[in-house]
């Protein structure tokens, strides 16, 4: 026979088998980084809703603190260092609606203030939620999770000192936090900081926390700044 058409040699089809597998290799690993960035994306758009809902209340009731002379009547930070994470905040607040309390009696009894508790694990790592106290039991229950790092600090200018400002929590080298806000210039608040880790395996987002060291997830950084603004005229005692 003369020569005419033949097919593949076992060589050339090992080269189209591994030329194929390297394609068919690189679109999954483009799919999984696409779908990788998608799932971080997705859960850190999450975590940032659940940090911003929580912010909200804190902010809520650390405007609404009763004060007396511009002084909250509470607003305990505990532990008061500035080098550890706030493990508990108590507000007291004004809550004149009658749903919120048990009966009215109980309510007159505590002259319409309620008191927030706010509880901060850091080996569960949930930030939990008592909305009141004064109805008879402590038990705060969870608001938000995957909560590493939790801190509220007194902040702005220092009324002891004219031209200086209150010192502000630093890292264990000195550094401030990431993208900390500055002291407001002319009124004292109070700066909250939550820190949130993203439960996604992917190399998308910032894998550093609040002092810039690395982490094995990505983390999120929320903060806000309030001032407490309702004052009210505490009743004299005969």
């Amino acid at each position: 026979m003369r020569g005419g058409a033949h097919g593949f040699t076992l060589i050339e089809l090992l080269v189209t088998m591994l030329i194929t597998l390297v394609i068919l290799g690189a679109l999954v690993m483009g799919f999984q980084m696409q779908y990788g960035l998608y799932k971080f994306q997705h859960r850190k758009a999450d975590a940032i809703q659940d940090a911003e809902i929580v912010l909200g209340m804190l902010r809520d009731d650390i405007e609404n603190a009763l004060t007396q002379g511009g002084v909250p009547l509470k607003l305990d930070i505990q532990p008061p260092s500035l080098q550890k994470a706030t493990t508990d905040l108590r507000i007291v607040v004004w809550e004149p609606d009658l749903s919120f309390w048990k009966s009215r009696r109980q309510a007159e009894a505590f002259q319409y203030q309620a008191e927030r508790h706010y509880q901060f694990d850091p080996q569960a790592r949930s930030l939990r939620l008592d909305r009141n106290v004064n109805d008879g039991g402590d038990r705060p229950v969870e608001v938000l999770g995957n909560v590493t790092f939790f801190q509220v600090w007194q902040d702005g200018p220092d009324p002891a000192q004219q031209g200086a400002f209150l010192p502000r929590p630093t890292c264990p080298n000195g550094q401030p936090y990431r993208d900390a806000p500055p002291p407001p210039p002319s009124m004292l608040v109070y700066t909250v900081l939550v820190e949130i880790e993203v439960p996604a395996g992917t190399r998308a987002g910032v894998r550093e926390d609040h002092c810039g060291n690395p982490t094995a997830l990505p983390r999120v950084l929320r903060y806000i700044q309030a001032r407490p603004t309702t004052r009210i005229e505490m009743p004299k005692n005969p």
